[in-house]
């Protein structure tokens, strides 16, 4: 497969990952090439390996203009940072057996369902790795898809947990 072929698939599953229009933020907007080399970037580090989960924090683009986008595939997170002052993508690859914790923040709520098996709220988690914490689902923008991948997802980052430890 073309790279340009994986980078149209990571973009297809980056852009499902959220509410928002990423070509409607402002920060893509203000630097209209920031979305090609961010998707070119996370396409070149990723290759291949299929992505199993993506998380976008993007709550610091109103205060600051950068923000986070994580990618686990089977072996690796790549973990991507915008910094406007610069105006760079820092790519960090780090091994998913180098986890060191996962955080339930918050979990739903199954026992508040007006009808039984019914709830409120989604899981949120911070998993801590040697050099790097990443929030997931990152921010409040992520999609109804991308909490319930979390929630499927969530089980595979406790097995990677209980293989390190």
């Amino acid at each position: 497969m073309e790279l340009v072929d994986i980078g149209n698939a990571l973009q297809a599953q980056l852009f499902g990952s959220r509410e928002d229009e990423f070509d409607e933020l402002p920060v893509f907007k203000k630097n209209p090439t920031l979305l090609s080399r961010l998707v070119s970037k996370l396409t070149y580090s990723v290759r291949d390996a299929a992505p199993r989960y993506i998380a976008v924090d993007m709550s610091h683009v109103a205060n600051q203009g950068g923000f986070d986008i994580a990618v686990y595939t089977d072996d690796l997170i790549f973990f991507l940072t915008y910094d406007p002052t610069v105006d760079h993508i820092t790519t960090t690859a780090v091994s998913r057996s180098s986890i060191r914790s996962v955080e339930l923040l918050s979990a739903p709520n199954f026992m508040a369902g007006v009808v039984p098996g019914t709830y409120q709220g989604s899981v949120q988690v911070l998993v801590s790795y040697e050099n790097l914490n990443v929030k997931l689902p990152g921010d409040n923008r992520a999609s109804e898809r991308n909490h319930r991948e979390l929630d499927t997802f969530l089980a595979s980052l406790f097995r990677d947990l209980a293989r390190t430890h």
